[in-house]
């Protein structure tokens, strides 16, 4: 397979998809969204708009976690 026709193999992932896994999987084990942001050079706006993919029900239960904590 020639590099161009790379993306037409049906297991590729693009590293668009590979950032926002990674990202959401940091705000998932609970890595402040601060720490995430400065790692990953994004802000925190365009972190909640394009790349956490964590469910509203599942960004409620960490921050219950959260406070439960504190």
């Amino acid at each position: 397979m020639e590099r161009n026709e790379a993306s037409k193999c049906p297991s590729s992932v693009g590293p668009h998809a590979i950032r926002r896994g990674s990202i959401t999987q940091h705000l998932s084990k609970d890595v402040p969204e601060k720490v995430v942001s400065d790692l990953m050079n994004v802000s925190l706006d365009v972190i909640e708009k394009h790349y956490d993919r964590r469910s509203e029900r599942k960004k409620a239960e960490q921050r219950g976690e959260y406070l439960e904590d504190i």
